[in-house]
């Protein structure tokens, strides 16, 4: 099922020296696996990735952020990985740090901050914890165990208009929740259920874009890679594209800005500047 993706921004074009406005998409990163897939619009492309990345997100700075699954080096530690020239032809990881303590499923930045929840290795796979990853320090900080609510997210968002962390959890037929992660309401982020996606669902990824919550869910069983947009006052999912195959692998989704024809031009006004 192919259906088209919403157009997330409004870029400016110069068409026989007029500036008017136009919508472009935004572009999505997906994962599975060590598969990364890069949705353009209903453009599909593919490319293998070095490690086998569990969650993807993008910083305010438009750095692409992604988890290991596996522990490499045996060493007990997860890989932090940043996502080089993910619009151009050969997307790579370069590795950040060796540092993250558990399987890290999800990841979201509020503001300049990288948030992650993890699996909460006591009590495997169905609690986690959510912590606070610091790149520049190599270190992760615990905010507080997710296990009273049963929070073990593969995919979360954050809106920063609203304020609202979502989480996207799997069990039954999946449910959208919102956290409380500067723990207003406790010691512990506290969670509180917005509704039921009412899908089968595995592994899956979430990130908040342009006004819009969007998750990329592997369906079970034996289903496929899709995207899709979720309501956040219903929890109503909606299918948007399948853009992958089955496949027992986990899943990251990020979304950046397809570049506009402004840039484009900036650019060009650069270099003719600097020809003069």
């Amino acid at each position: 099922m192919r259906t088209a993706i919403p157009l997330g921004l409004c870029a400016l074009t110069v068409i026989a020296g007029v500036v008017s406005a136009s919508p472009v998409s935004p572009v999505f990163l997906g994962t599975q696996g060590t598969t990364l897939y890069r949705v353009t619009g209903s453009d599909i492309e593919t490319f293998t990735l070095d490690d086998d990345i569990t969650a993807l997100s993008t910083a305010p700075d438009g750095t692409v952020w992604g988890t290991s699954l596996s522990d490499d080096d045996g060493d007990g530690l997860r890989e932090l990985y940043t996502l080089e020239n993910p619009l151009g032809d050969n997307p790579t990881l370069s590795l950040a740090g060796d540092f993250l303590e558990e399987n890290t499923p999800s990841i979201s930045f509020i503001g300049d901050v990288m948030y992650a929840f993890q699996k909460n290795p006591e009590t495997p796979p169905d609690t986690g914890v959510l912590a606070i990853i610091d790149p520049d320090s190599q270190s992760q900080a615990l905010v507080g165990d997710t296990g009273s609510t049963g929070i073990a997210p593969g995919g979360s968002a954050y809106d920063p208009v609203n304020d609202i962390l979502y989480a996207m959890i799997k069990h039954g037929d999946g449910e959208l929740l919102s956290v409380d992660y500067d723990l207003e309401a406790g010691t512990d982020p506290t969670a509180t259920s917005l509704g039921a996606l009412n899908l089968d669902f595995g592994n899956n990824g979430g990130e908040y874009f342009d006004g819009a919550l969007y998750m990329l869910a592997q369906y079970v069983v034996d289903g496929p890679l899709a995207l899709g947009v979720i309501d956040p006052d219903t929890a109503a999912y909606t299918e948007l594209l399948v853009i992958g195959p089955p496949a027992k692998a986990p899943v990251g989704l990020a979304i950046v800005p397809e570049p506009t024809p402004l840039i484009i031009l900036s650019v060009i006004g650069l270099a003719a500047f600097r020809r003069r």
